[in-house]
């Protein structure tokens, strides 16, 4: 039988809403749900360098920074299976479905299985991000534009 670890929830962002934070708060929950607002850089670096993997449920997204973040940071990346975070997350993360939570636990449990090959394929990933090549493609992006006028 597997080995099961109690691990806490660090939620970090915005606040959480009224109702969320109230659920949690009368729930046996309580004591493993952490919601940190105001980071720094330095502080979300930290939180994602130390964390057992980022949880991303997120519907719909511009583009999906937390993914690439948490990557460029060895963090795994538990994600749904709907674009942006596809593509941002190229095949470095757990996809799952986010209308299914329990066979989404499920996924992302098997899926931690293999954390040490996620963060490696995680960093070889988010360097398709990095600053010079974003120029160099938009640069030739606008010059194949300005080529078609």
């Amino acid at each position: 039988m597997p080995e099961y670890v109690t691990a806490k929830l660090v939620m970090a962002g915005k606040p959480l809403p009224a109702s969320l934070k109230a659920w949690v708060d009368g729930s046996e929950l309580a004591d493993r749900v952490i919601a940190v607002t105001g980071t720094s850089n330095e502080e979300l670096q930290a939180l994602y360098s130390h964390a057992q993997a980022l949880i991303f449920p997120s519907l719909e997204e511009g583009f999906g920074w937390p993914i690439a973040e948490a990557q460029a940071c060895g963090c795994p990346v538990a994600t749904t299976g709907r674009a942006p975070m596809t593509e941002v997350a190229g095949d470095a993360a757990i996809l799952f479905d986010p209308n299914d939570p329990v066979e989404a636990a499920k996924t992302i449990r098997d899926g931690l299985l293999r954390a040490g090959s996620l963060r490696a394929a995680g960093l070889r990933n988010v360097e398709r991000f990095a600053e010079g090549k974003i120029v160099d493609e938009y640069r030739d992006f606008y010059a194949k534009i300005l080529a078609n006028q």
